[in-house]
């Protein structure tokens, strides 16, 4: 069975129904969140502010969460806004989510003043000290703080982010995310080469496979480079209209492992090197890494 990350798909800002008397209606709540998974949904995010959180008291908030996770089926998920006027509080209900077996949450950033960009990391790291992975909420017409592609990959490098909700009205903002994120699969191999030694065609299919070399830029007291013995190789699916459809890259663990290794006892592994097996080895996983067996290309 292919593994999804829990804020993958389509997750539905809940509505919240209430009573004449404008006390939550926790039965109509329960039906609609089992009735959107009848219906192909992937997940809810309650507690936004279509859910009115806002209006709630703090017993309220913290059962729709709660009658959420009892109505929703094996695999449908439930990402709760836990938005707040401070990283404190919305900590505690990052808490309150996790404990009530929510899947991940959804958090804007600082919104009762306009908090510059290290009061934002440190209201997302804040945050993540509740354990549930965070899909941020950027909403500047709102909260008059904007969070930035260049911002998002920041967090998300220190591992406080794992997705986000842009609402900003910038449609280049996706792209420009998603281009930052593809650069971050980059990250510690700057000034590395990978020169081509053979490319292979299949005009039928759209497939063009090249086989590379990997080589770095730092180099041994002799002056050779280090250089990962063997190949590596880059495989291509035309997509049309001169773009690829996906591309998937290979190369020789065994042969890797060793050179890096001789590079960290010689000294000559970089910083950047350094910090991507730290994240590599924390459980980070960079864009473009699937679990075994879930792919987005069926082929793979």
């Amino acid at each position: 069975m292919t593994e999804k990350k829990p804020w993958h798909g389509v997750l539905v800002a809940t509505a919240l129904p209430f009573n004449d008397d404008l006390s939550v209606d926790y039965d109509s709540f329960a039906e609609h969140v089992a009735w959107l998974a009848e219906n192909g949904c992937d997940g809810v995010a309650p507690n936004g502010s279509l859910g009115e959180y806002q209006n709630l008291t703090e017993a309220e908030r913290a059962q729709v969460v709660k009658t959420a996770v009892e109505a929703a089926p094996e695999g449908f998920a439930v990402m709760p806004g836990v938005s707040a006027y401070g990283a404190m509080e919305a900590r505690h209900w990052a808490e309150q989510a996790a404990e009530a077996g929510a899947d991940c949450v959804m958090l804007l950033p600082p919104n009762t003043y306009r908090a510059n960009p290290e009061q934002v990391k440190h209201h997302f790291a804040e945050v993540a000290k509740a354990g549930l992975p965070i899909v941020g909420y950027n909403n500047p017409i709102d909260t008059k703080v904007d969070l930035i592609p260049s911002l998002i990959a920041e967090i998300h490098e220190a591992g406080h982010m794992v997705g986000v909700k842009e609402f900003s009205g910038d449609p280049r903002r996706i792209y420009e995310i998603r281009e930052l994120a593809l650069g971050q699969e980059m990250s510690g191999l700057e000034g590395w080469r990978y020169p081509y030694q053979s490319v292979l065609v299949d005009e039928s299919t759209g497939d063009v496979m090249g086989m590379w070399k990997q080589i770095a830029d730092a180099t041994r007291p002799d002056g050779s480079h280090y250089e990962v013995h063997g190949f590596g190789g880059s495989w291509f699916r035309y997509g049309g209209d001169w773009q690829w459809s996906w591309q998937r890259d290979f190369f020789d663990f065994g042969n890797v492992s060793a050179l890096f290794m001789e590079m960290i006892q010689d000294g000559a592994l970089s910083a950047g090197m350094h910090k991507r097996i730290e994240r590599a080895t924390a459980d980070r996983r960079p864009a473009g890494w699937y679990p075994l067996g879930s792919p987005p290309v069926a082929l793979w």
